[in-house]
């Protein structure tokens, strides 16, 4: 007989009671020792892990990593998901060990009762499996004894009947009750996919058409996720279905780090001021905020004749906003420069012209300050247009106000510099400082920018580093 069973008997034999656990840590002392004789030495150490602590469980299981005291608020959710029906969001900052965290409490459970099925989800089916490899691996560390014909990783099971299944947002779950932990961990890949109104409504219409809908009596549901849009699913879950969100910050009201022994406030003090305000607070802090308010704070200038361009690199951005064949809109080319991890933009020459005309800008702006290499973002009808300006065209992921982020973060800490004194500088700043990302008039300019700054700076700092990860900590 399975040890709860065992248990249960013997407490109602002993004194009416509910909860097998709960009641004997609260039976008189003469009970609890009637109840605590009858057992076995196997049925001991089953009570004993029973009650185990999931923190203590991570220690166990995975000696080389400590237990995650920075999540405590979090972990104590997933302790009582054990045995009481829990829905909840949770925002916890990149690189601060959440899905690993998850991944213990889900082995925990299969552990504790191997009869219920355990679900993971998370944006992409690739993923989801390799974290369901390593649920696996922990759950058949702390004992649990897997079907031998049911081992795949978007599906394993244990002798009991239960176990996890894995897929991707999308994916499915289909013809699969689950009864344990439902987690739906990151459903976005990055802010290119959450910015994306489309992509928000294919996800928050798979959750409750495909993952909701599998919820059985006794399940727990948690999305955990980092905040990338007020109307991502978390937000949603929060705002439409009134669902408590645990918001764990990386800093709190009074200026403290929520993991201080692996990202103190220097350090995060670091990341602020490259990503940027906007990133900071939803991807951080799990304050998302909506668009409209100015992307681009105060200005700073230079003076090019007091700088040695020694050692520079230098990038030739473009925004075009026209094919072939009409130029009714601006077209731009802007020079920025990179010297010592600061970026000076040198040139701006923002025109309505022809493609051949406008050439032959671009030509005196490569030739005049030596930019070797350009990018433009564009569509996949503009890449014939790139080519015949003898730019380096780049598919766009993202709308511009996504794409300004990575240079609106730098220009804010003071690392984007314009000239004092230039024909073209006021106009380059006036769009700049007005630029929102919601129907701006002009924006040729900022994306121009955006390019030129993504050509040269480092990749975890540009447009094509956006995106979020986590693991545990290893002892030292």
């Amino acid at each position: 007989m399975h040890f709860p069973v065992v248990l249960a008997l013997a407490l109602a034999a002993a004194a009416p009671m509910t909860s097998p656990l709960h009641d004997l840590a609260a039976a008189p002392p003469a009970v609890r020792d009637q109840v605590l004789a009858q057992l076995s030495d196997a049925e001991l150490a089953a009570l004993e892990r029973q009650a185990e602590p999931l923190g203590a469980f991570i220690e166990r299981i995975s000696p080389a990593y400590s237990a995650p005291t920075h999540l405590q608020p979090l972990v104590e959710v997933l302790e009582l998901a054990r045995d009481t029906p829990v829905e909840l969001v949770v925002h916890a900052p990149p690189r601060h060990t959440k899905t690993e965290t998850i991944l213990h409490a889900i082995a925990q459970m299969v552990s504790l009762d191997p009869a219920r099925t355990n679900a993971y989800v998370t944006y992409a089916q690739a993923l989801a499996q390799s974290k369901s490899r390593k649920a696996r691996l922990l759950a058949t560390t702390a004992g649990v004894d897997l079907a031998e014909d049911a081992q795949r990783l978007e599906e394993w099971r244990t002798a009991e009947g239960g176990g996890l299944l894995a897929t991707g947002v999308g994916g499915p779950l289909t013809g699969h009750g689950v009864n344990g932990l439902l987690i739906v961990d990151d459903p976005f890949k990055n802010r290119v996919e959450a910015e994306s109104a489309t992509t928000r409504e294919k996800v928050w219409e798979w959750f409750n058409d495909v993952a909701y809908t599998r919820k059985e009596p006794g399940a727990s549901v948690i999305v955990v996720a980092t905040r990338w849009h007020p109307q991502d699913l978390s937000g949603k879950l929060i705002s439409e279905r009134g669902w408590r969100y645990l918001k764990l910050p990386a800093l709190d009201g009074e200026g403290r780090a929520l993991w201080p022994e692996r990202f103190s406030t220097a350090e995060l003090a670091k990341i602020r001021e490259q990503i940027g305000e906007y990133s900071w607070a939803s991807l951080y802090q799990g304050e998302p905020r909506n668009r409209g308010g100015a992307v681009f704070g105060d200005v700073h200038t230079y003076d090019p004749v007091s700088i040695n361009w020694n050692g520079a690199r230098t990038g030739l951005g473009v925004d075009c906003a026209y094919s072939a064949k009409t130029y009714s809109n601006y077209s731009v080319g802007l020079v920025l420069v990179e010297l010592d991890d600061r970026f000076y933009v040198r040139d701006v020459q923002r025109h309505q012209l022809k493609t051949t005309p406008f050439k032959a800008v671009l030509d005196g702006q490569k030739k005049a300050f030596g930019a070797r290499r350009s990018r433009w973002y564009t569509s996949t009808t503009e890449e014939g247009t790139a080519e015949l300006l003898g730019i380096t065209p780049e598919l766009a992921r993202a709308d511009k106000f996504v794409r300004a982020q990575p240079v609106a973060a730098a220009w804010n800490a003071g690392r984007v510099l314009v000239p004092q004194n230039a024909p073209w500088v006021d106009a380059f700043i006036s769009e700049v400082m007005s630029f929102t990302g919601v129907d701006d008039d002009h924006d040729d300019q900022v994306d121009a920018l955006a390019a030129a700054y993504d050509l040269l700076a480092k990749p975890a700092a540009s447009y094509e580093g956006l995106g979020s990860s986590g693991g545990l900590q290893r002892r030292i």
